[in-house]
């Protein structure tokens, strides 16, 4: 017979199931999913329609940065570079990147002119003569403002984050109950009532042939 007395011991997965669960990764996902492609719109906004900069010198930076395939990466490169306290040469742009030789040093000239790289000093008697360089200070700074307006004034990112954090939540409890880790959680986007759809399609149809 069933106790019916007492309490039993904590149970971390009380109210919760595999099903429970898979269904509460779809909501949550479905949330991540509307956000970051508003997201990435409005990036693609900023980085290619939106010159920010306080004068001339920071625009030239940041056009030349929008200008080509590898230009915003290399210009990442040096300011993780910067960020760490360290150098990096033509070889490691290549090998991160994927571009050319020729890529490369075009694209080390052209940010040294703008005067958004500084290279490494070293001694003559150094057997490494290689160039070793990376981000200005004010490279890392215009860097900072970019990354301020893109994140720092929207407050839809806070909501973003909280739902991404209940969604690592969620799936850790998953693959805690199951031994196995969650599935990409591809929601059902069509529209629920399938009559109007195809209503509106015979419309449009009956249009074409001047119904």
């Amino acid at each position: 017979m069933e106790q019916k007395f007492g309490i039993d011991d904590f149970d971390e997965n009380f109210g919760t199931s595999p099903e429970i669960l898979d269904k509460t990764m779809k909501g949550i996902f479905r949330r991540i999913i509307y956000y970051l492609a508003h997201r990435e719109k409005e990036i693609f906004t900023k980085q290619h329609r939106v010159i920010y900069g306080t004068n001339e010198a920071e625009r030239k930076i940041v056009e030349y940065a929008n200008s080509g395939t590898y230009t915003r990466a290399f210009s990442r490169l040096t300011i993780i570079a910067r960020i760490q306290n360290r150098y990096i040469n033509l070889a490691n742009v290549i090998t991160e990147l994927g571009c050319s030789d020729k890529n490369a040093r075009e694209m080390l000239l052209a940010y040294a002119d703008l005067g958004a790289v500084e290279y490494y000093e070293r001694d003559k008697d150094d057997r490494d003569q290689r160039l070793y360089f990376r981000a200005t200070e004010l490279s890392v700074k215009i860097y900072e403002n970019y990354m301020h307006l893109l994140y720092m004034d929207d407050p839809k990112i806070r909501d973003f984050l909280l739902d991404l954090t209940h969604f690592w939540r969620v799936q850790d409890m998953y693959k805690k109950q199951t031994g196995r880790d969650a599935e990409c959680p591809h929601n059902d986007y069509s529209f629920e009532d399938k009559s109007s759809t195809l209503e509106n399609f015979t419309k449009v149809e009956n249009i074409t042939k001047h119904k």
